[in-house]
């Protein structure tokens, strides 16, 4: 009698997990993979040091200051700062699209079982 009261625990949570799953995907997960997100974007910048980079563009390199070395320091640190700049924006690309897949995955996994398990004809 009590092996059974538990197989219907069991399978009553089980179907109220089940039920409860796309809720939380939108809700609570879907907050979580947005601060995710927010967080590593906000951290690739810092971690890349952008505005510090931006902020020194101009200054010379080892204290020479002479006119051929400012004009190298300037590229040297344009290519620099752009490089850097670029890979943040690619990171920041892939941030946003896994939030992306986040919220189209349920969609596009209830129309494949629907379009494969109901759509065929044999």
């Amino acid at each position: 009698m009590s092996a059974l009261l538990a197989l219907q625990h069991v399978l009553l949570t089980l179907i109220v997990q089940i039920v409860l799953l796309p809720a939380w995907w939108y809700t609570g997960g879907a907050r979580k993979i947005m601060v995710l997100a927010v967080n590593e974007i906000e951290g690739i910048f810092r971690n890349f040091h952008i505005k510090t980079l931006a902020h020194y563009i101009t200054a010379p390199m080892f204290g020479f200051r002479d006119p051929v070395s400012r004009v190298i320091s300037i590229c040297v640190r344009s290519v620099h700062f752009v490089l850097m700049l670029l890979s943040s924006c690619v990171l920041s690309v892939f941030w946003i699209l896994v939030l992306f897949l986040w919220l189209i995955f349920p969609p596009v996994l209830a129309y494949q079982v629907w379009f494969h398990f109901f759509s065929v004809n044999s």
